[in-house]
């Protein structure tokens, strides 16, 4: 059974993908964000910039957590 100090392999690469999206997508928000004019929009960009970027941070977590 796999758990999060147990994770297999194809499960920890996976999940470093997944961390390189997050990473890449938050940039991405954020660099869409500075071009922006509407600061409504801007704030909604920001704001998902930050989600991403803290999905990433947790699943470095779980990661760290499985030795890896």
């Amino acid at each position: 059974m796999e758990t999060i100090t147990d994770l297999k392999d194809e499960t920890v690469d996976g999940l470093k993908k997944i961390v390189k999206m997050n990473i890449d997508a938050s940039k991405g928000y954020s660099d869409a964000a500075d071009s922006l004019d509407d600061t409504s929009i801007e704030s909604a960009f920001r704001d998902a910039s930050a989600r991403r970027s803290r999905l990433a941070a947790d699943l470095q977590t779980a990661l760290a957590m499985s030795d890896e």
